[in-house]
């Protein structure tokens, strides 16, 4: 009977109504859910990301290790040889004194045998008369002590036996006579030797360590073997400024608390290293010879680099002041009689080049090794954007071989910069695929 008072629609109502908001609750618990998987996973992709490219730049440290091995197997191998050789000459030089030490002692042996047998055939009782003058007798008369400082008076000059320090002027003369004698002897040594040497190596078109294998060499009719292979691999690019910093990685590090990362000393630095660029331009090719699509000819006579095309970056300050962009240079190194294969329109792109360098040198007419800079990891690459390559995003082939022209200049890219990780590479046919990743270096602004 107490039933019969209970609004039964009431009660249904407010039944469904709490159904409905816990499958509300629910719902939206399982919205949060999805949305802390779909965090969770972009971290873990993240995270997967960027020990990819951990992985991969291990495995580059990797292989430069494993070159740098390479070179110093071949700078021991190279060592060994010197080594070799340093030992050989110690053994001779030995065997040459022993040898003057033998014919002296044979020399003084016969000398005394023969002053023997002579003394041994004169008269006994005849008595050895020394003939000496009077000037002999007089010279080994002691000096009477006059004390220290007339003693030294008197060495230093003595008017009596008319003697400049202990030496008459007979005896002065002599001994001039003697070392005038022996340094010429020497210098002409030095002299037959230099020009030995000046003769050999101006006869060479390369640089020694450039020819390869075993070479073998007559000397006085022995032939020696001289090791010369040297395999210097794909050339490189350094990035200026380079200032040295308490720091192990390369580091450009502005801050003006800090004596070590001022703007000033990279300023300097920059227009320390560009100085050597401002030349006449009349030891060098015309403008004609050195455009665009020109055959690589290897002469004496260098292109201009005009750090004029730089722009910004190629006169003071370089971006180092506020607002701070500051510029960095990458200068082509030097590699003796090297010669580019560049790619072009036509040519099969290696799958492992950036998309949009791909498309860069399919739509372009240069003919240049292409520079390749981007950020190390995702969060560089936001902060680098898009880097501006002054003049071009490479080095022209115009300015290869290098054959030791003297007014030489190394072709230079200039990169305006902020606060990132870069990494550069290099592209062409004829550079390896472990040297394309040719340079890295950090920007910081402010407290390291």
């Amino acid at each position: 009977k107490m039933n019969f008072g209970v609004d039964w629609e009431t009660e249904h109502r407010r039944i469904l109504l709490d159904g409905n908001a816990a499958l509300e609750r629910s719902a939206q618990s399982v919205a949060r859910s999805q949305a802390v998987a779909a965090e969770s996973e972009q971290i873990g992709t993240e995270v997967i990301s960027e020990l990819g490219e951990q992985r991969d730049r291990l495995l580059r440290a990797k292989r430069r290790l494993s070159q740098t091995d390479e070179e110093l197997n071949k700078t021991r191998k190279i060592l060994n040889v010197m080594r070799l050789k340093v030992l050989t000459n110690k053994i001779v030089l030995i065997l040459i004194i022993l040898l003057e030490l033998v014919i002296l002692g044979i020399i003084y042996t016969f000398h005394f045998f023969i002053n023997l047998s002579l003394h041994t055939s004169e008269n006994k009782s005849l008595k050895m008369v020394i003939p000496h003058d009077d000037e002999y007798y007089q010279n080994r008369i002691p000096e009477p002590d006059l004390g220290a400082l007339q003693n030294f008076l008197r060495f230093v000059w003595n008017p009596e036996r008319k003697q400049l320090l202990g030496r008459s002027g007979k005896e002065w003369a002599l001994l001039g006579l003697f070392y005038l004698c022996f340094f010429t002897v020497l210098g002409s040594l030095f002299a037959l030797q230099m020009w030995i040497s000046i003769e050999y190596a101006s006869k060479l078109e390369r640089p020694f360590f450039l020819y390869s294998g075993l070479s073998p060499r007559s000397y006085f009719g022995v032939t020696f073997p001289l090791f010369r292979h040297v395999d210097f691999g794909s050339p490189g690019i350094a990035f200026k400024p380079n200032i040295l910093l308490p720091t192990k990685s390369p580091i450009i590090w502005i801050d003006n608390s800090s004596a070590n990362a001022r703007p000033k000393r990279y300023v300097q630095a920059l227009s320390d290293f560009l100085q050597e660029y401002n030349k006449s331009k009349e030891n060098y090719k015309t403008v004609a010879e050195c455009s665009d699509g020109v055959s690589i000819v290897s002469s004496m006579k260098p292109c201009f680099f005009d750090i004029e095309s730089l722009g910004v970056c190629g006169q003071p300050p370089y971006g180092y002041t506020d607002p701070l962009q500051p510029c960095v240079l990458i200068k082509f190194n030097k590699r003796f009689n090297w010669v580019p294969r560049p790619y072009n329109k036509s040519s099969l792109l290696p799958e492992n080049m950036p998309h949009t360098l791909q498309e860069a040198v399919h739509v372009s007419n240069k003919f240049q090794i292409w520079l390749w800079c981007d950020g190390v990891n995702n969060v560089d690459k936001e902060h680098v954007g898009e880097i501006e390559y002054l003049p071009s995003p490479g080095f022209p082939v115009q300015y290869f071989p290098f054959v030791g022209q003297p007014d030489y200049l190394a072709p230079v890219v200039a990169l305006p910069f902020r606060l990132v990780t870069v990494e550069c590479s290099l592209w062409a046919l004829n550079i390896n695929k472990d040297a394309q990743n040719a340079l890295d270096f950090q920007i910081i602004l402010g407290e390291l």
